[in-house]
């Protein structure tokens, strides 16, 4: 199976779409993304990182998703 195939949201428009659950998510995320840019800034001017990568791989359907 590729890839793709497993690492990806739930798509649609059913009950356990990410669109139908993620405004938790993002009133959350707009509340921290400033101390998040900070914290990220402050990281990458301590240690002078020739390359950074940040990835997020939460779980955009299921139970997980909701606490």
């Amino acid at each position: 199976m590729a890839l793709e195939q497993v690492l990806h949201m739930k798509g649609g428009d059913g009950k356990s779409s990410y669109a139908n659950n993620s405004l938790h998510q993002r009133a959350v995320i707009s509340m921290v993304k400033p101390m998040l840019e900070e914290s990220i800034l402050e990281l990458y001017n301590t240690l002078l990182p020739e390359c950074l990568i940040i990835a997020d791989l939460g779980c955009s359907a299921g139970p997980i998703t909701s606490f």
